[in-house]
């Protein structure tokens, strides 16, 4: 989800649902329960529980009774809307969309000319959900990710974006040859469309020297670098510092700027990135959580793998990620 709020300006939360049973003089009386899922600091899956007497937590639970959407509007204009996850027609999930925004009462949490691109993400989820719910969980088609065989905590905090990622390979193997000439085209090419492809020649070992110009870079925007990119495994023990430029770089793209600027193959890159980053950062994390655990015995690697041969760092060259070398459009 984190990609979606940084292009809307949103804050999403996630929560699950449980249904609990108890006995009172005999009879079994359904319970509903609550829970809040989020990331603590060390990057572990923590679940809170949600009271169901919360007035702030009201229009949850009226979501649950409902099985339909609710909007809580707040006194400071900064309203939620509760999104139930279906399963065989009970809510097993929440989705709780806030606008970070002053949301006057006239318009949308979510501009509806945005809403098919958490539309799609909702399928995604949906299907992650009833998979974690399934028993065959543990048959489920998954990225085939170097982080998932860690721990079966790494496994499941990955289940979403890994889904994710796979879909995003998906439509990034149908980029065809148009398409990168699309990209390629461009003689004064936007911003945004510069940083997205530097972001992804980064990840690939090119130093700022080869990216810094757009007509420099141009020539390894081809099929080629798509078929790395359906193959990279963003879990894997690699380069720290890679990372760390292109966060920064990604930091730079003010909100809205890939989808009004940008193609649906700079998006999908964009997209890609940003699931990499995520599954990265919970490799690292899970990997940390499994040295601790086993002790100084574990064959465990963190992070910062050696450096492809001729693609090392440039030395003195992490001035801040600005639009080197690129000629916005008129």
């Amino acid at each position: 989800m984190k990609w979606i709020g940084h292009m809307l300006d949103i804050g999403i939360e996630y929560y699950i649902v449980e249904k609990d049973y108890s006995y009172e003089y005999g009879q079994k009386r359904e319970i509903i329960k609550m829970y809040h899922v989020h990331q603590d600091e060390e990057s572990s899956t923590v679940l809170d529980p949600v009271n169901s007497e919360s007035y702030e937590k009201l229009y949850l639970w009226q979501c649950v009774e409902s099985k339909a959407r609710v909007t809580d509007k707040k006194a400071n204009g900064k309203s939620a809307i509760a999104i139930p996850i279906m399963t065989k027609n009970e809510v097993v999930a929440i989705l709780s969309i806030r606008n970070n925004a002053v949301v006057p009462d006239s318009k949308e949490i979510i501009p509806s000319e945005q809403m098919k691109d958490f539309e799609d993400t909702l399928s995604v989820f949906n299907i992650a959900v009833d998979s974690i719910r399934r028993e065959n969980f543990g048959q489920i088609v998954q990225a085939n990710l170097a982080g998932e065989k860690i721990d079966d905590e790494s496994r499941v905090g990955m289940l979403f974006p890994s889904l994710m990622l796979t879909q995003i390979r998906d439509s990034i193997s149908n980029i065809d040859q148009s398409g990168m000439a699309e990209i390629k085209s461009y003689r004064k090419p936007p911003a945004v469309i510069h940083k997205v492809m530097k972001c992804v020649l980064y990840i690939f070992g090119k130093k700022k020297s080869q990216v810094a110009k757009w007509t420099d870079m141009i020539k390894y925007l081809n099929m080629d670098m798509l078929k790395q990119i359906v193959e990279y495994d963003p879990t894997a023990v690699q380069k720290k510092k890679r990372f760390v430029r292109v966060e920064k770089v990604l930091k730079t793209i003010p909100r809205g700027d890939i989808r009004k600027q940008g193609s649906k193959p700079t998006k999908d890159l964009f997209d890609w990135l940003i699931v990499s980053l995520e599954l990265r950062k919970a490799a690292v994390a899970a990997r940390k959580r499994h040295l601790e655990t086993a002790g100084k015995s574990a064959d465990v690697k963190l992070e910062d793998g050696p450096e492809e041969e001729g693609s090392s760092e440039e030395s003195g060259d992490d001035e801040p990620e600005e639009t080197q070398g690129v000629e916005k459009s008129e």
